[in-house]
């Protein structure tokens, strides 16, 4: 945390509350690490949504990513994968690349049974698990 001194997670915690009440986006963000992983503080996932949150409304685009991995572990708030890819996307628009990569694997996840269950059958592709140049003979021809 420092150069030439110990480290002192709770000092650090006091100094991160002093900027965070200055409005300072990346110390609410570190704040809400803190209380996430604990350090400093009491592990708090109730808490850590609290400044996570503060943060991202701020712009930080770290926070964003934090309170989406928040949303989709089901951290301090109920589990809900569309507000995770919320939260990614708008991290991913100012370029943070853990959020791109959260975000497309979201988007790439398969669908529940539910909703592939409201798919008319005639509708839904044939899929065999090929990925190949060939796949496109291996795809549901209209009748």
């Amino acid at each position: 945390m420092g150069w030439g001194i110990g480290k002192d997670e709770a000092e650090a915690v006091k100094w991160w509350r002093q900027s965070a009440a200055q409005g300072d986006a990346g110390s609410e963000n570190a704040l809400g690490a803190a209380y996430r992983f604990g350090s400093g503080v009491s592990r708090d996932y109730s808490e850590a949504v609290k400044w996570f949150r503060m943060a991202a409304v701020h712009g930080d685009s770290l926070a964003q990513f934090n309170l989406g991995e928040m949303y989709l572990n089901g951290q301090g708030v109920a589990q809900n994968r569309e507000e995770a890819k919320k939260w990614y996307k708008k991290s991913s628009v100012k370029g943070y690349k853990r959020s791109c990569e959260a975000y497309r694997k979201l988007n790439a996840a398969r669908k529940s049974v539910s909703e592939i269950a409201a798919v008319p059958p005639e509708k839904r592709p044939l899929y065999l698990g090929i990925r190949s140049s060939h796949q496109k003979f291996f795809q549901r021809q209209p009748s």
